[in-house]
């Protein structure tokens, strides 16, 4: 979809990540970037079209046995705030 594509666009040039995502073209048409360390956390964001943003974010928290889980959905103003609330911003600089 062109939509998810201009938001990947987007987000890339606004946020300038460190590190590269892999990529996924969703069966729906839309893009999926996935970050991943090598202890299975994640931040993946599927781009919807019209600035929203499906999200996931895994991420150990210091003390926690389990590993955190996030979902939802919101506005690309707002991703950055979710990421940086469940600690996980590391794994956009790599």
């Amino acid at each position: 979809s062109l939509a998810s594509l201009a938001d990947f666009l987007n987000f890339i040039t606004e946020m300038q990540p460190r590190s590269r995502p892999a990529l996924f073209l969703n069966d729906n048409g839309n893009l999926r970037a996935l970050w991943r360390n090598d202890a299975r956390e994640q931040i993946g964001l599927q781009f919807l079209g019209g600035g929203n943003i499906q999200f996931v974010i895994f991420k150990h928290r210091p003390g926690a046995d389990a590993m955190t889980r996030v979902a939802g959905m919101d506005t690309k103003a707002n991703i950055l705030g979710h990421i940086r609330a469940s600690g996980a911003l590391g794994l956009l600089a790599g």
